[in-house]
Formats: structure tokens, C-alpha cells, sequence
């Protein structure tokens, strides 16, 4: 009996999950909005492309000067924008700076095409060795120099030698 109880209960918690498991399943993704938005405005309306960001103003061909009694099709005509038409003072300062700073490089290039155009021929000029800096003459070895190096090289080792040898003579003092 409790395994019929079981079952049952079972099945009937399965009947109940199924609306819930079918509403977590995938939906259908919204209808995709128009790829223009458009508002009313002044003899026609304002279309924004909202893929581009494009504003543009729209009205019927009558409305832009043509003849009024026949009503043509509509027109559009980008808005320019009023912050790209004229650029603050810092930024026009900018600009001049950078368009100055191309004309220079510019002409330097062409200096040096120039310069590289009347070199021989042959190799380029970038790809001739540079010949090193000059080397200062060494002087002439001094023997003296050497003996004094070498006698201080002794006394040094023989001091080392002694400063052992006392070391030891103290330690086997130490352990008698």
C-alpha cells in the first residue's frame, strides 16, 4: 500500500511540474522594434535610425519649396549636429596644433626622401654600417707597475696565511 502511495504521490507532484518546467522553457524573442523611430516635428517629423544614431528630418517634397498644391514624397535630410559643426575654442586650438605638427612631419619626410633619392647608389642609407667611435691608445705596459701589483698580492696572502695559522694554534690551545 505505501508503495502505491508512493507512486501515486509521485505522479501527481510530475503533473504538477510540468506547467512550471513549460514556463522556464525557451520563449520566442520579442518582435524586434523598427530600425527608425519616428516624432512628429515641424512640417513632417523626425526619423532616428537607431542602428546609426542618424537624426533626420523629414517632410514631403511640396514642403521643400516645390509646388504646394501637389503633394510629393517625403524627403529626408540629415540633421547635422551642432557640437560637430563648431568646435570649442581648446579644441579648434587643438586642431590647428596637430594640422601643424602633420605639416612639419610631412615636409621632414620629404626632406629626407629627397636626401635619400641624391644618395649613390648602392646600399640605403639606413643599412650602411656606422663606423664606431675611435678607441683611446692604451699605454704602453709598465713592468714596475706589475711587480708592485704582484708584490702586494704576496704580502696580502701571506698576512691571510699567518692570520690561519694563528687561529689554529689558538684553538688547539683551547682544547688541552
Amino acid at each position: 500500500m505505501s508503495t502505491m502511495l508512493a507512486a501515486a504521490t509521485a505522479a501527481a507532484l510530475a503533473l504538477c511540474a510540468v506547467p512550471a518546467f513549460a514556463e522556464d522553457a525557451e520563449r520566442p524573442a520579442p518582435p524586434r522594434v523598427g530600425r527608425f523611430t519616428m516624432i512628429p516635428a515641424d512640417q513632417g517629423f523626425v526619423r532616428l535610425d537607431t542602428e546609426t544614431g542618424i537624426v533626420s528630418h523629414c517632410r514631403r517634397a511640396a514642403d521643400m519649396g516645390s509646388d504646394p498644391a501637389a503633394a510629393g514624397p517625403w524627403r529626408c535630410s540629415i540633421v547635422e549636429d551642432e557640437a560637430g559643426a563648431a568646435p570649442d575654442p581648446a579644441e579648434a586650438d587643438a586642431i590647428a596644433a596637430l594640422s601643424r605638427e602633420v605639416a612639419a612631419l610631412a615636409a621632414r619626410v620629404a626632406a629626407l626622401e629627397r636626401a635619400a633619392a641624391a644618395a649613390p647608389p648602392g646600399e640605403p642609407q639606413a643599412a650602411r654600417p656606422v663606423d664606431p667611435p675611435p678607441v683611446p691608445p692604451r699605454a704602453a705596459p709598465d713592468p714596475q707597475a706589475d711587480d708592485r701589483s704582484l708584490d702586494l698580492a704576496e704580502e696580502m696572502m701571506r698576512r691571510f696565511f699567518d692570520m690561519v695559522r694563528t687561529m689554529k694554534r689558538e684553538g688547539e690551545a683551547d682544547h688541552i
